[in-house]
């Protein structure tokens, strides 16, 4: 019956591909980083994170020194029970932080700190007693915060603050003196990180309405406004209502604004003198996070996930996108926040404006809490299949994978531990680890951590590992549903463009089965012939009809992959989207859909 299989290495190849494919899904569950705040001689960072903090969910502020030295806590906002700091500000020179604590309305604050003088710096200056409405969809792992966006005048002296409801704009003062609500009924501010304060008091912000609600659509222009609030005026003239400004930024000297605008053909990166004179166009696409130095003469941003200095890349990163950029006043630092390629933020770089001397200046190696999962679309856990560890910083842009049967213990000194016990791995990147959980692993709650042979091991994180957990693969870049289904003896997926028909043979491939026999060693592959065939013989279901079962085993030749042969029944529903999943032992796996004719 192994005949049946498909034995071919390229379809087999194709089947493996999502697990591989997932190389780019990070889980960052729970555990935040938040961009960091550069001081104006571009040598120090401040920024938020909770990642590596096996003790608190919540973040914590720290410094940093651009090269990665010097990592120092200044808040010691766990201990007293605190959500953590959301986000986080700087003078240029690097004496005063502000930031904001807390999620979820009521009771959030706002808070000022001598970086100096670190944990004994930290002080409250506004306990928000109003709260804000919050969204009413759920999102798994979102926080929503009313209080948003702080920024600090380069004296200490005032904090200017966002609140989500009405006259969102208030100002606290170091003195403690009650928040002053400013005068604009509606606004945005840029990133904490970014500058809105100029040296001379001046606040850029972007509205539709910045004096009172319109009944009528209005475009978002960009305003300037005295740190007090008053005298509000307009900066840009657009008469377009489709134009949405927002990331609105001041150079320290007034001079220049830097800003992007959101149409209908996408986005637009634009600078303007404060007085309303010379707006240029600079760069268009997937434009974000402007930044400018002091006078106005540099100009720093992202653009399809690389920093751009005066419209050259500086970075070139292959597994990893930024999301962030700040450049510090003199022009010579630019720091960033990267991420996987599909979002999310898991490091602190830095890197000269010449795109010189790119150095990881805060990445923290950790495997994400709730991070460890089946390598199939949504399965659990299973002794003897593939399963991926999500987590930050295992690698510095790199990707390897194994090259050779048995599959290493360790790529590029990295090692997935299992109970202290190394795993056989199959590839790592920065965001993830793929490899076996042997199949000797005992079912339940079994730790997880991730060793480096330049460092120290991560913290150890659990994960319930089942000894089913039956998951059919999908098959990327084709639809969410559409299952590692192959014509037998192909390389050709059942799919909308290549229907299968009643009585053939398909090839799927799955986690999840359980035991075999005969037993295979971790990391060995798959014998073919005999081939390792599963204890508990699984169902085929394709529509509402049983399929006739052809085989059931380990794929030959590969590590922790299921493959299962089974024949379309005669009577099987026809559609481009029907219906397949499989059950061991009353255990039943996702649902996929393949085309049938």
């Amino acid at each position: 019956m192994v005949r049946h299989a498909c034995l071919l290495v390229a379809c087999l190849l194709l089947a493996v591909a999502q697990v591989e494919g997932q190389i780019t899904t990070p889980v960052f569950l729970q555990q935040s980083l938040q961009p960091a705040a550069i001081s104006g001689s571009g040598r120090t960072l401040v920024l938020a994170s909770s990642l590596g903090n096996s003790n608190s969910l919540g973040a914590e502020v720290f410094s940093v020194n651009v090269d990665g030295t010097g990592l120092r806590q200044l808040t010691k906002l766990s201990s007293s029970g605190s959500p953590g700091a959301t986000n986080v500000a700087l003078t240029s020179d690097g004496r005063w932080a502000a930031f904001t604590v807390g999620q979820g309305g009521v009771g959030e604050e706002v808070h000022l700190l001598d970086v100096a003088a670190g944990g004994a710096g930290d002080r409250t200056l506004v306990v928000d007693k109003q709260g804000c409405v919050l969204p009413l969809a759920l999102c798994f792992g979102c926080v929503y915060t009313c209080l948003r966006t702080p920024h600090i005048a380069d004296d200490g002296a005032s904090i200017l603050y966002y609140a989500a409801r009405s006259q969102p704009f208030y100002l606290a003062k170091s003195d403690g003196s009650p928040p002053l609500n400013l005068p604009v009924y509606s606004g945005s501010l840029a990133a904490p990180a970014k500058r809105v304060i100029s040296r001379t008091g001046q606040v850029v912000f972007t509205s539709s309405a910045p004096s009172g609600p319109t009944f009528a659509a209005a475009p978002g222009q960009v305003y300037l406004m005295n740190l007090d609030g008053t005298k509000i005026r307009a900066v840009t003239q657009f008469t377009d209502t489709s134009i949405y400004s927002q990331e609105a930024t001041i150079s320290a000297d007034g001079s220049l604004i830097a800003f992007t605008v959101a149409a209908n053909n996408g986005v637009t990166l634009f600078t303007i003198h404060s007085d309303g004179t010379a707006l240029s166009a600079v760069a268009s696409g997937s434009i974000s996070s402007p930044s400018l130095s002091a006078d106005g003469k540099i100009l720093a941003y992202v653009d399809t996930g690389r920093v751009m200095v005066m419209s050259k890349p500086i970075t070139t990163l292959k597994y990893s996108k930024v999301v962030d950029a700040t450049i510090s006043d003199d022009g010579t630092r630019v720091a960033f926040a990267i991420g996987p390629l599909n979002g999310g933020t898991g490091a602190i770089y830095s890197v000269n404006s010449d795109g010189t001397a790119q150095t990881a200046a805060y990445a923290p190696r950790t495997i994400s809490l709730n991070g460890v999962v089946g390598a199939a679309a949504g399965s659990p856990v299973t002794a003897g299949s593939l399963a991926t560890a999500y987590g930050t910083s295992f690698t510095l842009d790199t990707l390897m994978g194994a090259s050779s049967l048995p599959l290493p213990r360790s790529l590029g000194g990295v090692s997935l531990l299992i109970n202290g016990n190394a795993a056989p791995m199959s590839a790592v990147s920065p965001w993830q680890i793929n490899g076996q959980v042997p199949s000797e692993t005992p079912v339940g709650t079994e730790m997880f951590s991730a060793a480096f042979a330049d460092g120290p091991s991560t913290a150890a994180v659990s994960a319930t590992v089942a000894g089913l957990g039956p998951s059919i693969y999908l098959l990327p870049d084709i639809s969410f549903s559409q299952g590692a289904v192959f014509h037998g003896n192909t390389a050709t997926p059942a799919d909308p463009a290549h229907p299968a028909i009643a009585g053939e043979a398909l090839v799927m491939y799955a986690s999840g089965l359980g035991q075999t026999n005969p037993v295979v060693p971790a990391g060995v592959g798959a014998p073919a012939n005999p081939p390792a065939v599963t204890t508990i013989t699984p169902q085929v279901s394709v529509g509402s009809k049983t399929a006739q079962l052809l085989f059931s085993g380990l794929a030959p030749g590969f590590v922790g992959l299921y493959q299962v042969n089974a024949q379309v029944p005669s009577n099987a529903q026809v559609g481009p989207a029907v219906n397949l999943m499989l059950s061991v032992a009353g255990v039943a796996s996702n649902v996929v859909t393949i085309a049938v004719q």
